[in-house]
């Protein structure tokens, strides 16, 4: 975020960007906290969850 700003990026797409990102980084924790609560650890690693979030974690914007 420090670098985009200090660029040419418009500071809205970068802090936009930022709390996106910040998001989908919390939203895999909960997911992940409520499947160990209810302890279906295999059911959630079964799923492609945990992949569609690194994915979407690592993925870059056009």
């Amino acid at each position: 975020m420090i670098r985009a700003l200090a660029g040419d990026a418009s500071p809205f797409a970068v802090i936009a960007a930022t709390v996106v990102f910040t998001g989908v980084y919390l939203s895999g924790l909960v997911v992940e906290r409520r499947a160990r609560r209810a302890q279906s650890l295999r059911a959630a690693q079964d799923s492609h969850t945990g992949q569609v979030w690194i994915i979407a974690l690592t993925s870059r914007g056009a």
